[in-house]
Formats: C-alpha cells, structure tokens, sequence
C-alpha cells in the first residue's frame, strides 16, 4: 500500500479522531459521515469506486479536468516583485493537476516549504481542526507518513494553530508505528533524518493570517453541514455510477454477439493436453474463438455447422449511456 494510501487509511478509519484527543487534546472539525464522502470522492478520483465486476469509465476524471483547465488555462498573473514572481510561477506549473484533485476532494492547501518550493494537499490528506465564522481554515494538521520497513512507520504530526490575538504557533510530533495507522509511540523529531532540523514548536506573534493558501469549492455542503469543502462531482455520483453500468452492457452486448460457428462434436479432433493428460476436443488449424464444439447432428437438417450471429442491439445501448452523460453534465 502506498503512503498516499496509508494517509487516506488513517483519517478514514476514524483512528486519528482518538489519536489526535489523546495528543493534542482537541477535537477535529470533520465529522464520520464527512470523512467517509471525502474518501469516496477521492476513491471516484482514482477510478476505484466503480461497482464490483463492472469497469470505470473515469468520467470524475474528465470531469475535474474539463473544471481545472477552464478555469486555468488562460490564466494570467504577475507580481511586480521578481523574486516573488519567480517563485510563482514555478508554483503554477503544477497547478493544473493538482486543483483537479482539490475539485475532486472538496478543497485543497497550497503550503509553502521554504525557498521557491510549496505543496498541495487535498482535502483527503490534511485533517481540519477549527474554521472561523466565515469558514476559513485556521488550525489544520498536516500528516507526513514514512516506511521504513515491514511493519515500521514514521508518522510527523505538524500543527498549525492560528489565534487571531496570539498570531500562529506551528508544532511538529513524531510517532513509530506498526501499522501506519495507529500512531504508536512517540519519538523524538531527530529519529528521522529528514526531520531532524525541524523545530518542535515555534510561535509566530505578529502572523495573524494562515501561512497556506486554502481553496474550497463554492458549493453548498448537504453532507454534514459543515465548512468543509463538497466534490464538484458530488451531485452526481448516482449517475456516474448508471453511466459505469450502462457501458458494462454496452461492452457485454458486443462481447456475448460476436459471431460463432457452432460444430459438431464428431468434426473436432480428440487432443491430449501434455500438462494434464486431459482430453478435449479441438478444429485443427481455425480459430477457437470462431468456433465452438456443440453437439448439433441431432438436429433436423443433420448440418454439421450452425452459425452464431445475433443482432446487435448497440445503438439502444449508446443512447442510454450519453443520456447519462448528458445528466451528469447537468448536475456538475
């Protein structure tokens, strides 16, 4: 399992709700029932979320995309600081793909990392702790999973809690875990030697503002009520799921009317199988998915050879799936 996997793990099965009471003290501003739609939708995303046995045609995939790139494309900015410039505009050449996964989740954190570099993380992969009346993100943890081997984890913890009178104050925990769901023991931040020259805690006084950008999407949150962000796909997964279907039908609708020749048992040769020793019964030198070996000179012509070629009925299939197509466009 991967650590992007790992982190989704975590906050899902609800493990970190406990975890983080027992570490911090405090409650986290996301409810069950908002975790379980967050972790959908980024299951949706990734193309895992279709039903059993039936294939994702990937249309929450198009559908960020088609969001990302007319929002962004012609997009234009400029900072009249060079330095700064600079810096954003390495930062936007990233944008594109990873705003398609915040449109997926709900929301995401652009999070500056020292010099020229900043993060994104979606909504899957942070854990809100408080939002303000109008529904900005003030304390927020930021999990950071590491293996480093068979049943060894690495788990940092870095918090960040904005007070509006006391500025902002930004702690980093490390823990070892078995699992990398549960947090285990804690360790010091030098047991890793990526986060060894973090600062357990540090406080920033006069910063009365998030030190991240956060994006949310402006659609209203039916889930739980809460701040926190709504899939632009969201109103129609429903649909999404009929349009995965509809195309298994359609894809079975070819595959059971292909053409089949239907041969007499007494025209096919007896073959031995070298692994099994088994016999079976084969046409030498046609192909075996044309033909197959049934027992038809019972019938009434006593014909050796019946043709199999049903009518397709493809067109009817096709209608129903791009009026599916056309409702998802509808609810997006």
């Amino acid at each position: 399992m991967g650590i992007i996997s790992k982190i989704r793990e975590w906050i899902s099965r609800m493990l970190s709700k406990s975890d983080i009471k027992g570490v911090y003290g405090i409650d986290i501003a996301v409810t069950d029932s908002m975790i379980r739609a967050i972790d959908k939708w980024d299951r949706m995303y990734a193309g895992n979320a279709a039903p059993k046995g039936v294939h994702s045609l990937r249309l929450e995939h198009a559908v960020v995309r088609e969001f990302a790139n007319t929002a962004i494309n012609e997009m234009a900015l400029k900072v009249s600081n060079d330095k700064l410039d600079a810096i954003m505009k390495n930062a936007l050449e990233n944008l594109n793909k990873n705003l398609q996964r915040g449109l997926a989740t709900g929301a995401m954190i652009i999070k500056p990392l020292g010099a020229d570099k900043v993060q994104y993380v979606p909504q899957s992969q942070f854990i809100p702790v408080e939002y303000d009346v109008n529904g900005r993100l003030i304390k927020v943890i930021f999990p950071e999973i590491k293996r480093m081997g068979d049943n060894d984890y690495r788990i940092r913890l870095e918090y960040h809690a904005l007070d509006y009178e006391k500025g902002l104050t930004i702690t980093n925990r490390a823990f070892r875990s078995n699992d990398g769901v549960s947090l285990g023991a804690e360790i010091p931040l030098t047991a890793v030697s990526e986060w060894a020259e973090l600062i357990p805690q540090i406080a920033y006084p006069l910063m009365l503002r998030p030190s991240f950008g956060y994006y949310v999407n402006p659609i209203d949150n039916t889930v739980d009520g809460s701040h926190s962000g709504v899939s632009v796909f969201a109103g129609a997964e429903e649909v999404i799921r009929k349009a995965d279907i509809q195309f298994g039908r359609l894809d079975w609708e070819f595959e059971s009317g292909e053409r089949a020749i239907d041969v007499d048992e007494a025209v096919l040769r007896p073959v031995t199988d070298p692994f099994t020793g088994k016999k079976r019964a084969e046409m030498p030198k046609l192909n075996e998915r044309l033909f197959r070996g049934v027992n038809v000179s019972a019938g009434t012509s006593g014909d050796f050879y019946h043709e199999f070629s049903p009518q397709l009925r493809q067109a009817d299939f096709i209608a129903g799936l791009e009026e599916y197509k056309r409702e998802i466009e509808f609810a997006v």
